[in-house]
């Protein structure tokens, strides 16, 4: 996991670290006493603020959406200022795109593999469905105005094919990182994905 300034108090620390063992070891490596360990914490003080597992992943969850929406700022800021300058596709920054993801993807590995953990999880647990599908609304909404910047004529769909392809290729760089992943496989997936919407 990246470096990150100490949790301001010992309820986000007890959602660091079982964010931290999910991504590592998936759900199964938590229990009140793993987190407490892997926060550095003494022994109940998971339980005081969450009595069950369950809690405590409902609430994990929301630290993730949390974490992912900062981040995901700093990508939709790089994409939209290399959209807004209308230039034709061949003469758009799609390296300057793909370095703002791939730093993201880096930056947080560890938490992005433990969003994928909960987020196939969530299929399984009803309480885990409905924050997950918030934190997809959010992206949908953010991505919205920039297929629109791109072409788009409708930007539901759109949204949701980007989403889509931006969830399977960072999945797979995750599971087998391609070492050309940031130069040649990303700025090429986007250069179909802008060209396609244009289409219709």
């Amino acid at each position: 996991m990246s470096a990150r300034a100490p949790p301001a108090d010992r309820r986000t620390a007890l959602l660091e670290a079982t964010l931290q063992l999910v991504g590592e070891g998936g759900l199964s490596a938590v229990t009140h006493r793993a987190v407490e360990r892997a926060a550095g914490l003494p022994h109940g003080s998971t339980t005081y603020y969450f009595k069950t597992k369950q809690q405590l992943l409902e609430a994990a969850v929301e630290r993730l959406l949390e974490v992912d929406r900062a981040r995901a700022d700093e990508v939709v800021h790089a994409i939209s200022r290399t959209l807004a300058s209308r230039r034709p596709l061949a003469q758009l920054d799609l390296d300057a795109i793909a370095a703002a993801i791939v730093a993201w993807l880096e930056q947080d590995r560890v938490y992005q593999l433990a969003r994928y953990e909960l987020f196939v999880e969530s299929a399984r647990r009803p309480e885990l469905k409905a924050p997950m599908a918030a934190g997809g609304e959010a992206f949908l909404r953010v991505l919205e105005p920039i297929v629109l910047a791109a072409g788009s004529r409708d930007p539901r769909r759109d949204a949701r094919i980007a989403l889509a392809m931006a969830n399977g290729l960072m999945l797979e760089q995750l599971a087998r990182p391609e070492p050309d992943f940031a130069t040649t496989v990303l700025p090429a997936a986007l250069r179909k994905l802008l060209a396609s919407m244009d289409e219709g």
